[in-house]
C-alpha cells in the first residue's frame, strides 16, 4: 500500500499506523521477555514522533482531521479520568502555565514540548525528561517544560503503564487516515487491532 500526503493527512496516518503496530508487536512477542522495560523506550522515540505530528497539525490545520468534527474525541476537554487518552490531573506535579486548568491539548503540548526540545540546564532548570527506576527498572518518566523566559514551568510524571498507553491511543487517533475511502471524522477506536491495511 502506497500512501500520500492529501488533506486528511494520510502519510502521517501511515507512520502512525506502523508505529503503533510494532508497540502492539512488541508486546504481543517481546514483552514478556523484556526485563530492562526496552518498551518505555520505543514510546518515548514513538511518542516524540506521534506528538510532533498532532500538534503541528493542530496549529497549522485547526486540528487532526478526525479531531476537527468529532465528538468522541475533544481536546478542550479539561484533563480527568473521562477523556480518551485516560490522563489524570495527578499526573501534572507543577504547573504555573495554566491558571484555569489544564486541557488534552495543553498537556499533549508540553508532552511534546520536553520530548522535542530538550536542552541542558541553565540556572538548575531544563526543559527535557528524566527517567525513575526501581531495582533497576524503568517505572515512570518525569517531562518538565518551560517556556522561553525559564519563569513558567509545567510537569508531569507518567508511569510507564500510563506511557504505553497514551502511545498507543495516539497512534490509533493518528492512524485513521489509512482506512480506505474514510470520510474524515469516522473514528475506529480498534484501528491498530483490527485493520490490516
Amino acid at each position: 500500500m502506497e500512501y500520500f500526503l492529501d488533506d486528511k493527512g494520510q502519510i502521517y496516518g501511515d507512520v502512525a499506523y506502523r508505529l503503533g503496530k510494532i508497540i502492539h508487536q512488541y508486546e504481543n512477542c517481546i514483552e514478556d521477555n523484556d526485563q530492562e522495560n526496552f518498551i518505555t523506550t520505543l514510546c518515548v522515540s514513538s511518542l516524540q514522533s506521534l506528538l510532533t505530528i498532532y500538534i503541528e497539525s493542530y496549529v497549522e490545520y485547526n486540528g487532526y482531521p478526525c479531531t476537527r468534527n468529532n465528538s468522541f474525541f475533544n481536546p478542550k476537554t479539561f484533563i480527568s479520568d473521562n477523556n480518551y487518552f485516560k490522563i489524570k490531573n495527578d499526573w501534572v506535579i507543577y504547573n504555573n502555565k495554566f491558571n484555569k486548568g489544564v486541557n488534552v491539548f495543553n498537556f499533549l503540548k508540553q508532552l511534546r514540548n520536553a520530548l522535542s526540545h530538550p536542552n541542558t540546564m541553565i540556572n538548575n532548570k531544563s526543559t527535557g525528561y528524566s527517567s525513575k527506576n526501581i531495582d533497576g527498572i524503568i517505572s515512570s518518566y518525569k517531562f518538565s517544560s518551560y517556556d522561553i523566559n525559564y519563569d513558567k514551568l509545567f510537569v508531569i510524571e507518567i508511569n510507564t503503564k500510563d506511557l504505553i498507553n497514551i502511545t498507543k491511543k495516539l497512534a490509533n487517533l493518528l492512524a485513521q487516515p489509512i482506512v480506505k475511502k474514510w470520510d474524515g471524522i469516522t473514528f475506529n477506536e480498534n484501528l491498530l487491532t483490527n485493520y490490516a491495511a
